[in-house]
């Protein structure tokens, strides 16, 4: 009697810890997130645009916003090639116009442009026609104050809009 009865108390909690999977959120694959002077930051609403004709200039931009009604915050990371298609790659200062833009508001801007270090840096890991993945961290500058914000662990993979 008491072999079924620890037998009924086993079987009932193997059953009680068993998960159901229907009960779990789908999660979206996509991301754009980094660390801006250590604090995390993740951009709820992303997308890239890239410039597939064959004619130069060729852009690449992976956008994030930080609320789902695009809305500043936002950043902006862009690779551009005059010449050549954009490819897998690193991506640094001073040979890109523009990598990296993140817009608090309309008057608090940060550009990797106004950047006396040169130090940002974006890879470009995968690259195919429905997502881009890649990475970047660098120093951005708001070029009115002068005040610098620094990024690190970012970290994108978003689809083509």
């Amino acid at each position: 009697m008491k072999k079924r009865t620890l037998l009924l108390l086993l079987s009932i909690l193997a059953l009680l810890s068993c998960k159901n999977t229907n009960d779990a959120k789908p999660s979206n694959k996509y991301y754009l997130t980094a660390k801006l002077d250590g604090k995390q930051t993740d951009f709820s609403t992303e997308f890239a645009g890239y410039n597939w004709t064959q004619s130069a200039p060729y852009n690449l931009i992976v956008t994030g916003y930080q609320n789902k009604n695009f809305r500043l915050p936002a950043i902006d990371i862009e690779v551009q090639n005059a010449t050549n298609t954009i490819k897998t790659g690193t991506y640094i200062e001073p040979n890109q116009e523009r990598l990296c833009r993140y817009a608090v508001s309309t008057n608090e801007v940060y550009t990797a442009n106004n950047n006396v270090l040169n130090d940002f840096e974006v890879k470009i890991l995968e690259l195919t026609n429905k997502d881009v993945k890649g990475t970047f961290e660098g120093t951005i500058t708001d070029f009115k104050t002068k005040i610098s914000i620094k990024i690190t662990e970012g970290r994108f993979y978003v689809p083509f809009d």
